[in-house]
């Protein structure tokens, strides 16, 4: 039989790992997206714009463009900020002045270099599978400390509190044992 130490070792042994896979998850949950996925971004942003220089040049024509104006608008085009400049025509005017494949260029090696700076990206199906796994470990880990805390009161000890954030369907299963069943099926 095991002393009520052993028992408060397996629970804290547990209680560890999982601290450790919700840390996990939640870097998985946050990596940046594979250079692929934020290529076909860029791609579908790129596509979505259409040219349209006039847009900006007939700004220069509005009876409000001075001189002070043009210089302000000459200045902020980058930012975006010039008085009655959206972004987007200021994008628009770019990809058609630079062209379309040379910002696609700059802009998908801007995020190669910022997502390898940032330890690599994650493509969605591989950050799906990877919460998946921890999900499963996680689980098993909630039915390992319940069983840890219901043999050890069974055994007559007391003091195994359970955490507030025990998942209640483990809590509250008869056998939490079936719940691993049912998450294999």
């Amino acid at each position: 039989m095991k002393s009520l130490n052993e028992y408060l070792s397996d629970v804290e042994r547990f209680r560890a790992r999982r601290r450790e896979l919700l840390t996990q998850q939640d870097d998985v949950s946050g990596k940046h997206l594979s250079l692929n996925e934020t290529t076909t971004r860029i791609d579908e942003w790129l596509d979505g714009l259409t040219p349209e220089p006039g847009s900006l040049a007939r700004r220069f024509a509005l009876p409000w463009a001075g001189s002070n104006d043009l210089a302000e608008t000459t200045l902020g085009m980058m930012s975006g900020s010039a008085r009655g400049i959206a972004p987007v025509e200021v994008v628009r005017a770019l990809a058609f002045v630079v062209g379309r494949s040379r910002l696609r260029e700059a802009l998908v090696a801007d995020a190669k270099a910022y997502i390898t700076a940032q330890g690599g990206g994650l493509s969605a199906v591989d950050r799906t599978a990877a919460l998946e796994e921890i999900d499963a470990e996680l689980l098993e880990l909630e039915v390992a400390e319940e069983r840890a805390i219901r043999a050890a009161e069974e055994a007559g000890y007391e003091g195994l509190d359970r955490r507030e954030d025990a998942a209640p369907e483990v809590v509250l299963a008869r056998d939490p044992s079936t719940l691993l069943e049912k998450a294999a099926a």
